[in-house]
């Protein structure tokens, strides 16, 4: 039940991520962070930062106050639960793991269309982060 109750909070923060994704991609022509570096929702930018500041300080380690107030962070937020992002010039990838393995992750008809099945996959480009 905890498991459950864990994999809706992250689909809900999957859903908020990605609006202010595309919010900020919208303003600025391009997706949040340096090309080519993956975040991981557990590892802050330094040592006296927390990885929900919404500042360059969080897991992002993009400024988006003003657009969020903390950022969503896994509620295990382990090495094997994270969220994790990743920008390739102008496209973006945003996944997240779930507890309970699902159909939404599977990359067939039914699934996300990511080349994952271990991640539910969202963003411009689905091919960006592997397993």
């Amino acid at each position: 039940l905890k498991a459950r109750a864990r994999d809706s909070l992250r689909l809900t923060d999957l859903v908020k991520l990605q609006s202010v994704l595309e919010n900020y991609i919208s303003d600025n022509g391009a997706p949040p962070g340096v090309s080519g570096l993956t975040r991981l929702s557990n590892v802050s930018a330094n040592a006296s930062s927390n990885t929900a500041q919404a500042d360059a300080g969080g897991w992002l380690r993009v400024d988006l106050t003003g657009r969020v107030d903390k950022l969503p962070v896994d509620p295990l937020n382990t090495e094997a639960f994270v969220y994790r992002y990743k920008r390739v010039i102008s496209n973006y990838e945003l996944d997240v793991k779930l507890e309970n393995y699902s159909d939404l992750m599977k990359n067939g008809k039914d699934g996300d269309g990511g080349n994952s099945d271990s991640w539910l996959e969202k963003g411009t480009d689905l091919t960006i982060l592997s397993d």
